[in-house]
């Protein structure tokens, strides 16, 4: 698999007031331009950030033709060392499986953008693989997500 060709990040805004408040991530692969919007689930930034994560795992989702799905778990903004970081815990289904993934982005400005970026960090091996024709049905987990290769064989 190629490693440069990767979804590109395009837009994460939060927009809105109060009850309509929402995220809206667009992502782009090979010509091809997702959008999708979440509703933000109660005030405050943890909420705003699990409306990005949300938002960013749809778009992905979407632009791999549904081939595989996530639920949020976990979306914050934590300090480690003194910087401070956009984490993203999420559970991922596809192929009869389930894969807990994390990721993270360091924080230097938008929120929005930090959240959309950490969540792609947890989803860019499924998405990646997705993307580039494998089959995640056919790939063992301990090859597919522990080689940092992306080992494995393209699907049918």
């Amino acid at each position: 698999m190629e490693r440069n060709a990767r979804a590109k990040l395009d837009r994460a805004l939060l927009a809105g007031e109060r009850d309509t408040r929402h995220a809206e991530v667009t992502l782009s692969f090979d010509g091809r331009t997702r959008t999708e919007r979440a509703a933000c689930e109660g005030p405050g930034t943890p909420a705003d950030l699990r409306a990005v994560a949300r938002a960013t795992i749809g778009a992905a989702r979407s632009l791999s033709d549904e081939r595989f799905s996530g639920v949020v778990q976990l979306a914050d903004v934590t300090e480690v060392c003194g910087a401070e970081f956009a984490i993203v815990n999420a559970m991922l289904y596809a192929g009869g499986r389930s894969v807990p993934v994390l990721g993270s982005c360091l924080l230097r400005g938008d929120v929005a953008v930090a959240a959309a970026r950490a969540t792609l960090d947890a989803v860019n091996r499924w998405l990646d693989l997705s993307l580039h024709g494998y089959d995640l049905e056919g790939f063992d987990e301990l090859e597919a997500f522990g080689s940092a290769s992306g080992g494995g064989t393209p699907g049918a």
